[in-house]
């Protein structure tokens, strides 16, 4: 009765023979299996430990799901996506093929931390820990 009251209310319903690995929290240094990572990189989507593709939008959330090793903590982490951004905003100020607004659209809402390092540095920091947040929510993390 109780599994039929939840397919009734259209509730997900998943079973499993053994239990997935999955983390609960996201730990000190969260990580991601290799596999997800490579295929994030090449595809830019990659399947969750219940084997589904979660649309992961923002660019730079992407980035974050490629560094997530398992050998970085959350600082490092920051750290990390400031210089791979860094180099990106700067490349894409010297180009000329459009390349500048869509590493711009990133930061529409707040432009001013894309002028600096410092800047960059701080957006990773404040927002950081909801995008760890979803990826643990969305079943990504180990």
């Amino acid at each position: 009765p109780f599994l039929v009251r939840l397919r009734i209310a259209r509730a997900v319903i998943r079973l499993r023979p053994r239990e997935v690995q999955v983390a609960r929290a996201v730990s000190d240094k969260p990580r991601t299996s290799a596999f997800a990572r490579m295929q994030m990189a090449l595809e830019g989507n990659a399947p969750n430990a219940y084997h589904a593709s979660v649309a992961i939008p923002e660019p730079w959330h992407r980035t974050l799901f490629t560094l997530l090793d398992g050998s970085r903590d959350r600082k490092q982490l920051a750290i990390d996506l400031t210089e791979l951004s860094w180099q990106e905003i700067c490349r894409a100020a010297k180009s000329k093929d459009g390349e500048a607004i869509r590493v711009a659209a990133e930061f529409a809402d707040n432009p001013q931390y894309a002028s600096s390092r410092e800047a960059l540095l701080e957006f990773f920091e404040e927002r950081l820990p909801g995008a760890l947040d979803k990826l643990l929510r969305d079943a990504y993390l180990l």
